[in-house]
């Protein structure tokens, strides 16, 4: 992460070049961003060197190749790789099975889709299959949908409502194996998504909320508030409602998102980089998962991670008088 970069640093950053600040108002999704033609992966948490999008390196012919087996480069080799210039042993150590993104349609198909994601009624994932809404409440109770702008002039009302995502089964469905038969093996090492009927366990959902510069001498760091908000779950479903009371006494725009969380499982590469410490608790040596076979291709660096789901914002501008 590199400080000022985030979609959260975007929210709070105004341009000043008019008579009004202005800010960005975009809805949140995820991806796998590979480059092996692999969108929607959502992989299991297993076979790390097929399903994460890391490839060593090898010497052919005098240059330093990116495709083909995995194998070890002798060190001279090493310090000659381009590798080495992106720092690709710790890049392997951070790459995941892929996230997805969500959205609200009212049907499957292409135009629904995308009219879904213009309309910023969309969400990401980590990977797992998370249902997450996330809306405004009016006085009367009318909700407004992730992704949406809305004027206030009382203390603004929330909804949440998740449901984790469906325990897998291991292998694929029948009706994968039928259309695809062999291809499986290739396309994903014989693992589909193949839910089971019960769901994961949700952890806690939390709310952040952010406050859009007014003026160009406030720091991001105080108008981010991450979590503004926790609540406890119990169970693969959670839904809750909250308000914001501070609203009319700040008399400025605030945004908010939700994040549900589900309880820890193991992924992955799930802890990044590890540290070996010593007796002082200094970090002595950094443990890398490798691209290469310095880690063995079987070892799949599983770590327990929470998973979770990030709503789009609901952006909501203060109105005084408006009830």
């Amino acid at each position: 992460m590199r400080p000022g970069t985030s979609a959260q640093a975007a929210l709070a950053q105004a341009a000043f070049s008019g008579d009004q600040p202005r800010h960005f108002q975009f809805g949140f999704i995820a991806a796998s961003d590979v480059h092996s033609a692999r969108p929607g992966t959502g992989y299991k948490e297993q076979d790390r060197a097929r399903t994460v999008d890391f490839v060593g390196g090898r010497r052919r012919g005098g240059g330093i190749q990116s495709n083909g087996p995995i194998e070890s480069l002798a060190p001279e080799q090493v310090q000659a790789s381009v590798y080495t210039v992106f720092n690709s042993e710790r890049n392997a150590s951070m790459l995941y099975t892929g996230g997805l993104a969500a959205v609200h349609s009212q049907g499957r198909s292409r135009e629904q889709v995308w009219d879904a994601l213009k309309r910023r009624e969309v969400y990401g994932t980590s990977g797992p299959r998370i249902l997450l809404w996330f809306d405004h409440l009016d006085s009367d109770g009318q909700k407004t949908p992730m992704g949406q702008q809305v004027s206030a002039g009382d203390n603004p009302r929330f909804s949440v409502r998740a449901l984790g995502s469906f325990q897998q089964k291991p292998g694929c469905p029948q009706d994968s194996i039928d259309a695809l038969g062999d291809r499986l093996q290739r396309l994903c090492g014989g693992e589909c998504y193949h839910p089971a009927d019960t769901r994961l366990d949700l952890a806690a959902i939390e709310v952040i909320k952010i406050l859009p510069q007014q003026s160009a001498d406030e720091r991001l760091e105080d108008l981010i508030i991450d979590p503004w908000r926790r609540f406890d779950c119990n169970g693969p479903s959670c839904e809750i409602s909250f308000s914001d009371e501070a609203f009319l006494e700040d008399g400025r725009p605030a945004t908010y998102y939700v994040r549900a969380l589900q309880v820890a499982t193991p992924t992955i590469n799930g802890a990044g980089l590890d540290c070996e410490l010593d007796d002082s608790g200094q970090c002595v040596a950094v443990t890398f998962c490798h691209g290469d076979d310095r880690t063995p291709r079987a070892e799949d660096c599983l770590a327990p991670v929470q998973h979770r789901a990030w709503s789009s914002p609901i952006y909501v501008q203060h109105q005084v008088g408006l009830n």
